[in-house]
């Protein structure tokens, strides 16, 4: 059905000459521009897009690289970000709104010369005949419907082109057992908590439709008035769930948008925050906040901090420790280890006057001998995506939590202690072995950990470790 609806609505822009069925080329002296030898007819296949992204002024060597491929037929989008799938089926709609403004161009200025420009537009036709756009308003237009935002997009809050406090990350560890030990309720936090100092209003961040207006967690807690939602499935394939609404704040317009399957925009007001009345420990005020997530379509969460306008932050993170446990987790092992053995470090940070200490983002280790030869390398889970769409899952994969019948890692009302096994995951999120001694030649070497938040503020600490 959803197939002859896409169909139906085609036929109808085609004939109100909307669709790039046809495009005149007019010979032009600009040797930017490029025109086939033909006036014939064409009709375009496929759209695609590739963009890296260096999201982080203090560390370039780390990248982001998306690949999109736009399917005009069916309006699917197969979408890599970096390692994650966040491949899409785009709106009917959309697809017109992209053919128009691919119309416009080519129907002015006709294909480009983009060979001196990394940043462009491929357009296929059916005749596997290939047009290259450069424009940068297009490119703009463009994105917005096919990629994944990196570091530009706005915040729930007004101001929304400001960054606001957070008082969790995507990869925080959560345990609100109160019996010691007990881990089985550990998860990760997989979205963000932006705090406010009242029940502010909670604005949209991207273009989409109301998709839910109701209670979560139902089967756990009935309809609590805490935790009630908002859902915004956004035009570029992503879905916003904003939770902690007040359900008697949300405005009958957004209502009506569930029903019609309107757009809304950016900045339409969702409803307003719940009032939360537990204080909270580390600022000792009412911890008012909006949890967000952003999933694609597979409903794993993507860190919305890597979405949204970067923080004001030049505190880098604190690395408090660093030690070594065998592969099984039962010990802590010496600095001569014999056995197969995991980097282990207790760490936090800071987001400059912020109360709350959130652990690390990304962490990797160096090993260099005693002529300083760097003989190991491993980089641990960059958190671009969660591992698994269940929050409780490879928590304590991820963290150590209990280790000889002892806890390690806390993350509750009153204490937060993030102790990282840098080395249990690559960083694509693949659980990796352990590290073999057996790889080193006897003699003396220096462990370095380099550990790096949210805005690229890294710090790096050191043991002597020998085989």
């Amino acid at each position: 059905m959803k197939f002859l609806i896409f169909l139906s609505v085609l036929f109808f822009v085609a004939g109100c000459d909307l669709s790039l069925k046809k495009y005149e080329h007019e010979a032009v002296e600009d040797d930017d521009r490029e025109t086939p030898d033909d006036t014939e007819p064409f009709e375009i296949v496929s759209l695609i897009r590739l963009k890296t992204s260096t999201p982080f002024d203090l560390m370039e060597e780390f990248r982001l690289d998306q690949d999109a491929v736009l399917n005009l037929a069916d309006g699917s989008v197969k979408r890599g970000f970096n390692h994650v799938d966040t491949s899409f089926e785009m709106v009917p709609g959309d697809v017109i709104h992209i053919r128009e403004k691919l119309l416009e161009l080519i129907e002015n200025i006709g294909c480009m010369d983009c060979s001196e420009n990394e940043n462009f537009l491929e357009i296929k036709f059916e005749d596997d005949e290939i047009c290259h756009l450069c424009d940068d308003e297009l490119l703009a237009d463009i994105d917005y419907y096919l990629l994944v935002p990196v570091r530009t997009m706005l915040w729930p809050f007004e101001p929304q082109d400001e960054p606001h406090p957070v008082g969790h990350h995507s990869v925080s560890f959560q345990n609100y057992f109160e019996e010691e030990g007990n881990y089985d309720g550990a998860y990760f936090h997989h979205g963000i908590d932006i705090v406010m100092p009242g029940t502010d209003e909670v604005l949209n961040q991207y273009k989409g439709r109301v998709t839910k207006i109701d209670h979560y967690r139902v089967e756990d807690i009935g309809e609590h008035p805490l935790y009630f939602e908002v859902v915004v499935e956004t035009v570029n394939g992503l879905t916003f769930e904003y939770h902690h609404i007040d359900k008697n704040t949300v405005p009958q317009k957004i209502y009506d948008a569930l029903e019609s399957g309107e757009v809304i925009p950016e900045g339409e007001v969702l409803g307003n925050l719940v009032f939360w009345p537990m204080p909270d420990a580390f600022s000792q005020k009412f911890f008012h906040h909006i949890h967000l997530n952003i999933m694609n379509q597979d409903k794993i969460k993507i860190n919305p901090a890597l979405l949204m306008l970067p923080q004001k932050d030049e505190t880098p993170p604190v690395i408090e420790d660093i030690f070594l446990i065998d592969e099984n987790r039962t010990k802590t092992l010496s600095d001569y280890p014999d056995e197969s053995f995991h980097v282990v470090i207790k760490a936090h940070d800071f987001t400059d006057a912020d109360p709350w200490p959130n652990p690390v983002r990304f962490s990797e280790i160096f090993i260099h001998d005693q002529y300083e030869e760097l003989v190991f390398h491993h980089a641990g889970y960059d958190f671009i995506a969660m591992m698994d769409s269940d929050k409780k899952a490879f928590v304590c994969d991820y963290y150590l939590c209990l280790m000889g019948g002892e806890s390690y890692s806390y993350g509750d009302y009153f204490q937060r202690e993030f102790f990282v096994v840098v080395t249990a995951f690559d960083i694509e999120g693949n659980m990796t072995d352990s590290v073999d001694p057996s790889l080193f030649d006897p003699g003396e070497y220096t462990l370095s950990v380099r550990s790096c938040d949210e805005n690229g503020n890294c710090t790096e600490e050191s043991i002597m470790i020998s085989f």
